[in-house]
C-alpha cells in the first residue's frame, strides 16, 4: 500500500482486493469517510467474469493451522463437480491473501476452481511458522498443502 497526505488533510492511499488489482482511495485521518477516487479497470471488469475468494482454515500435517482460500469457478452451481487447480506460492517465505491474482481469475473464468494456501514456511504467522520447514522445503509444506 502506498499512502500520502493531501493538501486538504485527507489520507490518500492505494488499495486492492481479490476482485480489484488496485485503485486510489481517500479517507479522513481517523479512517472515516472513505471514498474511491479511481476505477481504473471499470471497462475491463464490465466484460470479464471475476470470482471472489472464500477464506478457510484447516489443520495441516501435525495439526498446524493453515490458512487457505477457495475461488469457485465462474457459473458455479451447487452439487456440480469442477476441476480444481491448487496454486502454490514459491519462496517458501511468501504469503497469499486477499489480493488480486490475474492467473487465478483466468482459471476461474474458464471453469476451474482454484485453491491457494499458506503452508508452513509462509510468512505472516510468526517466525516459528516461517522457519518450521527450514532445511526441509517440500516436506512439511507439501503435506500441509495435500491435507
Amino acid at each position: 500500500m502506498n499512502a500520502a497526505l493531501s493538501a486538504d488533510g485527507r489520507f490518500i492511499f492505494t488499495a486492492a482486493s481479490v476482485l480489484n488489482p488496485g485503485d486510489l482511495f481517500s479517507c479522513a485521518l481517523d479512517g472515516s469517510d472513505e471514498r474511491q477516487l479511481t476505477d481504473l479497470n471499470k471497462d475491463l471488469f464490465a466484460e470479464v467474469a471475476l470470482s471472489d475468494a472464500e477464506r478457510f482454515t484447516y489443520a495441516g500435517d501435525g495439526g498446524w493451522p493453515i490458512d487457505g482460500w477457495l475461488m469457485k469457478p465462474h457459473g458455479f452451481a451447487e452439487g456440480n463437480r469442477y476441476p480444481t487447480v491448487p496454486e502454490i506460492h514459491g519462496g517458501p517465505a511468501a504469503q497469499y491473501g486477499f489480493a488480486f491474482f490475474h492467473e487465478f481469475q483466468l482459471l476461474a473464468a474458464q471453469g476451474y476452481g482454484v485453491i491457494f494456501t499458506n503452508p508452513r514456511g509462509s510468512t505472516g504467522k510468526g517466525a516459528a511458522f516461517t522457519i518450521a520447514n527450514r532445511s526441509r522445503w517440500g516436506e512439511e509444506d507439501y503435506r500441509d498443502i495435500i491435507a
